[in-house]
């Protein structure tokens, strides 16, 4: 009753929109926190699922294995993050992170994938991407970068990027 009487007055805040969290876990305590993964590999998107279920990121996890029924769930619901594939069977991660852009619906996306030229990385970030790790080199850093991204602490190209705040340009 509390929460609609906050509601119509107006003092309600959304939990992800709320003023900024002290700690991690006060931040992802939240039972709102979902990642959207694209992976077409089942045994890839089975490892992103563990690693976060036995880490510091407890998140609801779910698959899209193309970039149209990625771009399909992240219209139908709202997800805090977004981890792509770079090669998935009916576009490029590069122009799923573009239409996800051009959709403007906000979501961060880290790119998790085999694919780790130099080329593939500039075209990620150029597209909008918040982090670029190699499946064959940076499984190390996918949880903390995972954080990091979900806590809105990263730079992109060198100005602060937040997943919850877009400005006009």
């Amino acid at each position: 009753m509390n929460r609609i009487v906050d509601i119509l007055t107006g003092t309600h805040r959304h939990p992800r929109r709320a003023a900024p969290f002290d700690s991690w876990e006060e931040n992802m305590n939240l039972p709102e926190t979902r990642i959207l993964s694209v992976e077409d590999d089942p045994d890839t998107f089975n490892w992103i699922k563990i690693v976060l279920r036995n880490s510091a990121v407890p998140a609801a996890v779910s698959n899209a294995r193309s970039g149209r029924d990625a771009i399909d769930q992240v219209s139908a619901s709202w997800f805090d993050l977004c981890i792509v594939d770079y090669a998935l069977p009916d576009m490029t991660g590069v122009q799923l992170c573009s239409r996800l852009r051009q959709m403007n619906c906000g979501v961060p996306v880290i790119f998790f994938s085999a694919a780790d030229r130099p080329i593939d990385k500039e075209k990620a970030f150029a597209a909008g991407a918040a982090a670029f790790l190699s499946k064959a080199t940076d499984l190390g850093s996918f949880e903390p970068t995972v954080r990091r991204i979900l806590l809105g602490t990263t730079t992109q190209r060198g100005r602060e990027f937040s997943p919850y705040l877009r400005v006009a340009s």
